[in-house]
C-alpha cells in the first residue's frame, strides 16, 4: 500500500518513475461527456447516504441543462471556421505541435467566451480569461526540495497580455505554481506533448501533488498518435478521457463539451482548489460555537500523486475579548469555509466512542442557528459544544452565502473540545489526510482516529481533540468518488473503464478503484521535523522517545506502521507526562506525535 508520501528527488527522470509507481495500476478512462459532468459546476439534488459511495446521478449538473446544450452547439459551429487553417506539423519531433495545439487550445476556449460573456459563473470563476501560451520552460517555484517542472504550454488568465506575445510564444513569462504577486496569474492548467502515453502521464502526474487540492487537471497530447486526453489526477490515481483527435471535426463537440463545463465553474472548489478555511468546534459555555483556525506553519507535506499525502500543521486560535457569545454572523466575505457538521450528540458521541464503536446518526433534523434546550444543558455539562450549534451555512467563496442542505454526514469523534481563553493565541496541530474508505460501508477507514481515542495523552502521543471529515459547501464530502466507476458499476466489473497503461503487455487483474476522502485530525501538542534537532543529543533523545510512544501504542494493542516525518515530531519545549509503566514515574520528553 502507497503511503502517499514522495521521496525527495532532485532529477525529473527520477521523479516520473516514483509517479509510474505511486499510479500503478490505478488508472482509469472514461467518455468525454462523463468527464465534463465531473468538471461541471454542480448542485446535489438527492441526500447521500453516508454508507455508500457518492456519483454523479445525486447532482444537477449545469452541463446538462437545456441552455447550456444550445450554448455547446453554438460553440461547435463556431469552431470549425478558427481552426481551419491551423497548420498541424507531421514527424517525431515534439516542439513543432506546440504552437498549433497552442492555437487550437486559445480557439476552444474563445467560442466557449463567446458564449459565456453574460454569464456571471464564468465571469466570476476561477478560469475568467484563460488563454494558453507556449512555455517549455521551467517553473519559478518548485514542489517540496524537488527540481523544477517544465511545462510545455499552460493555461492561465490574461497570459497573452505580456509585451513580447507572439503567436502563444512569450519568452519573458516568469510563471509560478503558486504566485507570490496576487495581480499574477498562477498555472492554471498545464499541457503536456510527448510520443507516448506512458512518459506523457508520468510528467503530468508530477504536476498533481498538492496535498489539499480535490483534483488536479492536466491535459495532454501524443502528437504520435495525434490524440488528446483530459487527465484528471487524485488521491486514488488518474482518470483520463477517452482519447479523441483533435482534427476530426466529429470529435470537436466532445471536446467543447468539456471545456465549456470547465469555463462555467463558479467557485474555485469545483476546479479542485483549496478554497477555504477550517472552522473548529470549542466549547461554547461563554464563547462563540466555533472559531478558525489560523495555519502558522507547515510542518510537514507529504506531497504525492496518489495515497494518504498527509500534511500536519501548526495552527493558532483565539477569542477575542469583545467577541459575543452568540454564533458568529453566517455572512461574510472571507474564502469558502470548511464545515464541521455533527449529526449525533457530542456526549453521546463522547461515550460511544469510549466503549470503542461510533455513535448511530442522529436522525433529527436542527435547523441553522437554532439551539435545543435540553441538548444546550447536557452539553454544558459536559463540556463538549452541542452539535446543533455547529450546522453552520458554509460561506461561498465568490458569491452569496448558500444554505447547507440536508444530508447525512460522517460522524465526528468528539474527545475533548477546544477551551481557548479569551484573548490568549492558543496552539494546536492539525494533521490532513485521505484515508481510504471501505467499500462495504463506505465510511472512511480511519484506524488513526480510534488509535489516537486510546492512545492520546499517553506517554509519546499527541493529545487527541478530534477528527472530522472535509465538506464542500453542498453539504457532501470532499472525496474522489465522482471520477471514478460507481458502486454498481463495481458490482458489474470495472474492467472496462481500466486503463491499461503501465502493464499493457503483462497479465493483470483490474484494480478495485481507490476511494478516499479528505480528514482533518486536532490535536494539541506542537512539534517540529527531527531534522531541526540542534545536538545529536537532542536527536537521540526524541528518537528515544518516539520509541517509547510507538510501545506504548503496541500496549494497547495497536500497531502503528507508518513511521515518517509526518508522524514524529521534536517538542521545543519539555512536557511532563507520565509513562504508561507507574514503577517508571514521570519523564521530560521532546517528542510529539
Amino acid at each position: 500500500m502507497h503511503d502517499g508520501h514522495t521521496p525527495r528527488t532532485s532529477h525529473q527522470a527520477d521523479l516520473k518513475e516514483v509517479m509510474r509507481t505511486e499510479l500503478g495500476d490505478h488508472t482509469w478512462q472514461l467518455p468525454l461527456d462523463r468527464v465534463a459532468r465531473m468538471l461541471s459546476p454542480k448542485n446535489r439534488k438527492n441526500p447521500l447516504d453516508d454508507k455508500v459511495i457518492d456519483h454523479l446521478g445525486n447532482y444537477a449538473c449545469v452541463s446538462d441543462s437545456p441552455g447550456f446544450m444550445k450554448m455547446l452547439k453554438n460553440t461547435v459551429m463556431k469552431l470549425g471556421p478558427q481552426v481551419k487553417d491551423i497548420q498541424w506539423p507531421s514527424g517525431p519531433d515534439e516542439r513543432p505541435f506546440y504552437t498549433p495545439l497552442a492555437q487550437f487550445l486559445n480557439a476552444c476556449v474563445s467560442v466557449c467566451k463567446e458564449e459565456l460573456t453574460d454569464d456571471e459563473r464564468y465571469t466570476k470563476g476561477p478560469f475568467h480569461d484563460l488563454e494558453f501560451i507556449v512555455y517549455d520552460k521551467e517553473t519559478q517555484d518548485s514542489v517540496n526540495g524537488a527540481s523544477p517542472t517544465k511545462p510545455h504550454l499552460v493555461g492561465g488568465k490574461k497570459l497573452m497580455a505580456f509585451p513580447d506575445s507572439d503567436d502563444c510564444k512569450v519568452k519573458s513569462a516568469q510563471l509560478y505554481w503558486n504566485t507570490p504577486d496576487k495581480n499574477a496569474s498562477p498555472i492554471l492548467l498545464p499541457v503536456e506533448v510527448k510520443d507516448n502515453w506512458i512518459e506523457l502521464v508520468c510528467q503530468a502526474a508530477t504536476y498533481a501533488r498538492c496535498p489539499l487540492r480535490q483534483y488536479s487537471l492536466v491535459l495532454g497530447y501524443n502528437h504520435k498518435e495525434g490524440t488528446f486526453r483530459f487527465l484528471i489526477f487524485y488521491r486514488g490515481g488518474l482518470s483520463a478521457s477517452l482519447p479523441l483527435d483533435l482534427r476530426d471535426e466529429n470529435s470537436h463537440e466532445s471536446l467543447l463539451h468539456v471545456f465549456l463545463s470547465l469555463l462555467d465553474c463558479f467557485h474555485a472548489g469545483d476546479a479542485g482548489m483549496a478554497a477555504w478555511c477550517v472552522k473548529l468546534p470549542v466549547d461554547n459555555s461563554d464563547k462563540p460555537d466555533y472559531i478558525v483556525a489560523n495555519i502558522k506553519e507547515v510542518l510537514h507535506d507529504g506531497n504525492s500523486c496518489r495515497g494518504r499525502a498527509s500534511q500536519v500543521t501548526r495552527i493558532s486560535y483565539s477569542v477575542r475579548e469583545d467577541v459575543s457569545t452568540s454564533p458568529l454572523p453566517v455572512v461574510a466575505t472571507t474564502p469558502l469555509f470548511l464545515v464541521i457538521q455533527l449529526r449525533c450528540s457530542a456526549r453521546v458521541a463522547n461515550a460511544e466512542v469510549k466503549k470503542g464503536v461510533e455513535a448511530p446518526a442522529n436522525s433529527k433534523k436542527s435547523s441553522r442557528n437554532q439551539v435545543d434546550s435540553r441538548t444546550r444543558s447536557e452539553t454544558k455539562a459536559s463540556n463538549i459544544p452541542d452539535p446543533s450549534t455547529l450546522a453552520i451555512t458554509p460561506i461561498s467563496a465568490y458569491g452569496p452565502t448558500r444554505d447547507l442542505e440536508d444530508v447525512k454526514q460522517e460522524l465526528m469523534i468528539l474527545m475533548k473540545s477546544l477551551n481557548p481563553r479569551r484573548g490568549i493565541i492558543s496552539h494546536g496541530l492539525m494533521k490532513a489526510t485521505w484515508p481510504k474508505r471501505d467499500l462495504a460501508s463506505g465510511r472512511s477507514s480511519v484506524p488513526e482516529t480510534w488509535m489516537l481515542n486510546v492512545c492520546g495523552d499517553k506517554f509519546g502521543t499527541w493529545q487527541h481533540y478530534y477528527d472530522f471529515p472535509a465538506n464542500h459547501s453542498h453539504g457532501t464530502r470532499t472525496s474522489n468518488d465522482i471520477f471514478l466507476p460507481t458502486e454498481m458499476e463495481l458490482k458489474k466489473g470495472v474492467a472496462e473503464f481500466h486503463w491499461d497503461l503501465f502493464s499493457l503487455h503483462q497479465k493483470y487483474s483490474t484494480p478495485l478503484p481507490e476511494y478516499r476522502s479528505l480528514r482533518f485530525h486536532v490535536g494539541k501538542l506542537i512539534g517540529t521535523s527531527l531534522v531541526s534537532s540542534p545536538s545529536p543529543l537532542v536527536l537521540f533523545t526524541a528518537i528515544l522517545h518516539a520509541m517509547l510512544g510507538w510501545l506504548t501504542i503496541c500496549q494497547e494493542a495497536l500497531q502503528h506502521r507508518d513511521v515518517s516525518v509526518g508522524n514524529v515530531l521534536r517538542l521545543e519545549n519539555p512536557v511532563e507526562m507520565p509513562l504508561p509503566w507507574p514503577c517508571l514515574g514521570k519523564l521530560r520528553y521532546f517528542k510529539g506525535r
